[in-house]
């Protein structure tokens, strides 16, 4: 089972802090940011994945996790990766779509990407699309646009009917951030209420039947035996073997 979070950070410097505190405290296995700040030192213990300089999305996976980012899915709003093995894998594509305009050309390369993906497959991030079918009283063209795509092509609309705006500040509230998957288990989708120091609020949802998280030894160097450890490396050693000589 996998833990994945989804945010607009809103460039924060604070609220990208918080956030990597909330995924540590979580163990969280993926967490995908749309607006990341982009100066984002990098995250101990965790493979970063983004569209390069200038990105507007960016993608943690834990290294504990196996992941590969997929080069033909990757712009400065749209990544695209695989997650686990040979045997159970998963694709995610993390997304920015900026407001304005009825429709927008960058989501529709970003479809394309997501319909030629086979087997399981989640699309998220912040799409600024409206529809009362997943939140508020408002419909715009881009929210029909995307209904549309999701319904004739047969995805899951992961969002709950009724959750708490995924946008909230003094200019409103609004449901604007999505997620939308394909032959993949979501459990847990939720809203959470809890505190980011941005102007969204973070989306988490459970994946089943993917491989587990490996465990990570890490030595600590200042509490290290290492008279023991020595005796233990020599006995892990071959002993010495004496050929003899030919004549």
């Amino acid at each position: 089972m996998f833990l994945v979070l989804q945010i607009n950070v809103g460039k924060g410097r604070e609220a990208t802090a918080l956030l990597r505190k909330t995924a540590e405290e979580r163990g969280a296995a993926v967490v995908c940011v749309q607006e990341p700040w982009i100066r984002e030192p990098k995250w101990e213990g965790w493979v970063r994945h983004d569209g390069g300089d200038g990105t507007k999305v960016r993608t943690w996976v834990r290294n504990t996790v196996e992941s590969l980012a997929l080069m033909n899915a990757r712009s400065m709003n749209g990544i695209g990766i695989i997650v686990g093995n040979e045997r159970k894998s998963m694709r995610i594509i993390n997304v920015y779509d900026e407001p304005g305009g009825r429709r927008n050309i960058r989501m529709e390369a970003i479809r394309m990407i997501f319909d030629e993906w086979e087997g399981r497959k989640i699309l998220v991030g912040d799409v600024n699309a409206k529809n009362t079918a997943w939140g508020g009283n408002i419909t715009d063209e881009r929210g029909e646009d995307i209904l549309d795509w999701v319904t004739e092509k047969g995805y899951t609309m992961e969002n709950a009917c009724g959750s708490p705006a995924t946008f909230h500040s003094n200019r409103g509230e609004s449901w604007v951030d999505l997620t939308v998957s394909e032959n993949v288990q979501v459990n847990d989708w939720k809203v959470s209420m809890d505190e980011t120091l941005s102007d969204h609020r973070m989306i988490e949802f459970t994946v089943m039947g993917l491989p587990k998280m490996k465990r990570v030894s890490v030595t600590n160097v200042r509490r290290t035996n290492w008279e023991g450890a020595r005796a233990n490396a020599r006995r892990l050693l071959p002993r010495k073997v004496r050929y003899k000589r030919g004549d």
